[in-house]
């Protein structure tokens, strides 16, 4: 769903590690070292952990939310 909302907008992200856990990925965004995209009811979970921004530019038959720590880490980056 990721890959096609990004093919839609002409955008290649650049993915240096791919999760399937949910725990795992948002693990990994509350310890700073990555970005998470997560469908919006997953990101509720993080709320208390994770800043949720949901990306709502693209046309997907999910609502998906970018979740990170609200701060500028490599992962960020």
């Amino acid at each position: 769903m990721f890959d096609q909302a990004c093919a839609a907008q002409s955008l290649q992200p650049a993915i240096s590690l791919q999760a399937s856990a949910a725990d795992a990925i948002a693990g990994l965004a509350a310890r700073g070292l990555a970005v998470a995209v997560l469908t919006d009811s997953l990101a509720a979970r993080y709320r208390d952990r994770l800043t949720a921004r949901t990306i709502d530019d693209v046309d997907t038959p999910a609502w998906l939310a970018l979740v990170r720590k609200n701060t500028h880490s490599p992962g960020m980056r």
